[in-house]
């Protein structure tokens, strides 16, 4: 699809075509910003809901001494605060993510905006487009622009499976850091 996208741009104009991937590298780093705040957020809350989950497993396991003991109220307070902590970790992370997705569509707009308002003056002075031997018309503008969006966008439909690929990765690390964990007794 990437080399379809970007062939048929270049087949309607290709001037037009190069004055278009200009403007990629700020969508190409808003991309990579958004996998790398995303991949963040997720490792952020991992560790917090684990060492919620850790207390939580722990106090479950000694339930009988806490019972006994009448630390019912303390345990849930404890785990409460793990809980907070897993509660702000994941406020930060949202409000990352949502800030570098705005920038993301910042980005996405403005290339829409710079890419229409040249095609404007590119069809209003009447460039050459040598492809067709006339000038460029609002046909070629846009064909150029959605080949170049598409064909670039389409190298981008492989990050939620890099994610994806990634998400396990860490888990599996920290499997294996369980696992290969020599215990002190």
């Amino acid at each position: 699809m990437s080399i379809s996208g970007v062939t048929m741009a270049f087949t309607r104009g290709w001037t037009f075509s190069f004055v278009l991937l200009g403007i990629f590298p700020i969508i190409i780093l808003a991309t990579t910003l958004m996998g790398k705040v995303m991949q963040a957020g997720f490792v952020e809350n991992m560790i917090a809901y684990s060492q919620s989950a850790g207390y939580a497993e722990q106090a479950l396991n000694s339930i009988r001494v806490v019972a006994a003991f009448g630390q019912e109220s303390k345990e849930i307070k404890n785990y409460e605060k793990y809980l907070g902590i897993a509660q702000k970790a994941g406020i930060k992370s949202h409000c990352k993510i949502a800030f570098v997705i705005g920038f993301f569509f910042f980005a996405m707009f403005a290339s829409y905006a710079y890419a229409f308002y040249l095609g404007s003056i590119w069809v209003e002075k009447q460039f050459y487009n040598s492809t067709f031997d006339r000038p460029y018309h609002s046909g070629d503008i846009i064909s150029c622009f959605f080949g170049i969006l598409f064909g670039m966008f389409s190298l981008g439909m492989a990050a939620p499976n890099i994610k994806a690929v990634t998400e396990g990765r860490i888990a599996a690390k920290m499997a294996f850091d369980i696992i290969d964990r020599v215990p002190s007794i």
